[in-house]
């Protein structure tokens, strides 16, 4: 409930943001977010979880987790604005453009899993978001050029990073570790649109609405890039098994 409450408030005032005419309403909304986080943490049913979130490799492993689907997210969002009132595309262009994205996640899944068994989780891991993140800069000269190349890359991504987690989590926490794991996946589906919804309305629409969320996007999957590699280096050097 507390932390349900900390994020409510936190969407809340990027929604005012985005709207204009918010007032001063986002800072009380803000703080009241900070101070749910801040009081969620100090529970004592927490404690597993910030277990979990005090292990470096996993806290960045996790974070990764967000930034992925956030920036899917986002361009779910806006593409379909994009395509249908700056571009003036049909409806079954827009939808095509979005299924590339779909259909080259799901054709390079299962290589990701052969890739993962033989050349360990964290490598196809970050190889995969090293594809995202060239995929996100590739949206503002090609847009499906651009989302193929972050299907390919989120299927690269998203089990072996997934394989990851559960490896270095303590068999005693693998279930916190499961619920952790989704609710940061669910809070990056959350959250894209929001940023989405924010780069639109703050730019006026149109084109420099779209190219305002994938800066947001190319932001959020670099910092995913860095905390998977950084995660990767951390394992390597205690000499666990990838």
């Amino acid at each position: 409930v507390v932390l349900g409450l900390g994020v409510v408030a936190g969407f809340l005032a990027l929604d005012l943001v985005s709207s204009f005419n918010g007032g001063w309403w986002p800072v009380p909304l803000v703080v009241v977010a900070v101070a749910a986080a801040a009081g969620w943490a100090r529970l004592p049913q927490t404690r597993p979880a910030r277990r979990l979130l005090g292990r470096p490799v996993l806290a960045a492993l996790l974070w990764a987790l967000v930034t992925g689907p956030a920036g899917v997210s986002v361009l779910n969002f806006l593409v379909p604005y994009l395509w249908t009132e700056a571009e003036h595309a049909s409806p079954v262009a827009t939808g095509l453009a979005l299924l590339a994205f779909s259909l080259a996640m799901a054709a390079v899944s299962p290589a990701a899993g052969l890739l993962a068994d033989r050349r360990g989780n964290m490598p196809v891991a970050l190889a995969g978001m090293a594809v995202i993140l060239a995929g996100s800069v590739v949206l503002f000269a090609d847009v499906v050029t651009g989302l193929v190349l972050m299907g390919v890359g989120n299927g690269l991504f998203a089990g072996p990073l997934s394989a990851a987690v559960l490896r270095h989590t303590p068999p005693e926490l693998n279930g916190t570790s499961g619920g952790v794991s989704a609710l940061a996946r669910n809070f990056g589906f959350a959250l894209g649109p929001a940023l989405g919804s924010l780069a639109w309305t703050w730019t006026g629409g149109g084109a420099a609405g779209f190219r305002m969320g994938a800066l947001a996007v190319v932001l959020l999957t670099a910092t995913g890039t860095v905390a998977t590699g950084l995660a990767w280096r951390r394992e390597s050097r205690s000499g666990r098994v990838p």
